[in-house]
């Protein structure tokens, strides 16, 4: 059991009695608390992850221009997560309108996205380089789907600010004019990211932390 869940379970238990404060305050208390705290060892050891398996898939697939639909938004969504270290949510919020691809770099902007400055919300740029191969590269990816998917803007108020406009990048399989919620591109992702799950100590680790191939 993890010292945050003994820790989780003091609360949920101290918070059933009428004097809390003379629990939290036993010095019998305090000491066991301290003592679990100078068990637990903070580790920096990244599991080493193999995404061979995925990559396996985009090549049985073939070329990004021949894809259905779903294989490209599926494919796009997922190397634009690993390339740019993004999440779901920073895909969602991708500004179309001011996307461009610039000697052979994928230039976008994140309105908005989870990480704020000084409480402040932000614009976060994000730059993707080519990919030499071109099964696995997420520029010649996105190109393809602004291409055949993305086409036209799509204009919507921002999840978090309706003050806010924003030009949805992904888009519905079957009606490109509607945007993907934050949840059906999880779900893109994961159409490739379930291949190497059982691989994984935690399954369906972000995609931002797996690094660039």
């Amino acid at each position: 059991m993890s010292v945050n869940t003994i820790k989780a379970y003091k609360s949920a238990i101290t918070s059933l009695v009428e004097d809390s404060e003379e629990i939290d305050s036993s010095q019998c208390l305090k000491e066991f608390l301290s003592a679990i705290n100078d068990t637990e060892i903070k580790s920096f050891v990244r599991p080493t992850i193999d995404i061979s398996p995925v990559i396996l898939r985009l090549r049985e697939w073939g070329r990004t221009q021949e894809l259905d639909i779903r294989q490209l938004t599926s494919k796009t969504c997922w190397l634009l997560a690993l390339f740019g270290f993004l999440r779901a949510s920073d895909i969602h919020r991708i500004d179309d309108s001011r996307t461009t691809i610039y000697n052979v770099i994928l230039k976008m902007v994140i309105i908005d996205p989870k990480e704020k400055r000084n409480g402040k919300s932000i614009e976060r740029p994000c730059e993707i380089n080519e990919h030499l191969d071109p099964i696995l590269c997420p520029v010649l990816a996105c190109k393809i789907y602004k291409g055949k998917v993305a086409y036209d803007l799509c204009s919507l108020p921002h999840t978090n600010n309706n003050a806010i406009t924003v030009n949805m990048l992904s888009r519905n399989t079957r009606n490109h004019k509607y945007p993907l919620s934050v949840d059906i591109i999880t779900r893109h992702i994961h159409n490739l990211s379930i291949l190497y799950r059982d691989r994984l100590i935690r399954p369906y680790l972000r995609l931002g932390l797996l690094g660039r191939l």
